[in-house]
């Protein structure tokens, strides 16, 4: 009985394309000499194609592997000539993810080996240009919504001091009309 039912399942799953439909097969349709239509020749147009201008990108020389193995092998002596050696490859090449990956590496053997990373290193790095551009936009829009809100505020304080000037000025005019 133990044989019999894995035995079963196994035939089952065999036949199983026995009772499946066959896919229909959808030939192009062809014409035939007597229902071609003359057409004239239609003479496309040429569109010159604008170039865009190529930016040559000096390649590093370096693969991801070789990256994370200078990372890994850094001294204190050799911090530094590692750092101009990476930094090609992390400014033009890194994409994002490789890019703030490999900063977080740097930074961590930087603590550990007791040697300063530089405040701007790699900071230009094409990979993050879409998320600075973004970031700046943001700050530009936070910053103005603040001058025009200070600049609402001013105005509400310089409209609460007329008011309160023009109240003092009121009730000083109507008490001597009062006195007689």
């Amino acid at each position: 009985m133990k044989i019999a039912a894995p035995a079963l399942i196994l035939l089952s799953m065999g036949s199983a394309h026995a009772f499946s439909v066959a896919p229909v097969s959808r030939s192009a349709t062809t014409l035939s000499m007597s229902d071609a239509v003359a057409e004239a020749p239609v003479e496309e147009e040429e569109v010159a194609a604008v170039e865009e201008p190529v930016v040559e990108v000096p390649k590093s020389g370096l693969s991801m592997t070789q990256v994370r193995s200078q990372i890994n092998n850094m001294d204190s002596a050799s911090f530094s000539s590692t750092l101009e050696t990476l930094e090609p490859f992390l400014v033009n090449e890194a994409g994002c993810t490789f890019y703030a990956k490999s900063v977080k590496r740097i930074t961590r053997k930087a603590k550990e080996l007791g040697v300063e990373l530089p405040a701007n290193y790699a900071l230009e790095a094409k990979a993050t240009v879409k998320r600075r551009t973004k970031q700046n936009e943001f700050i530009a829009v936070k910053q103005a919504e603040a001058a025009e809100a200070a600049e609402a505020a001013a105005a509400e304080a310089a409209a609460a001091a007329e008011a309160a000037a023009a109240e003092e000025a009121a009730p000083a005019e109507e008490e001597p009309a009062a006195a007689e």
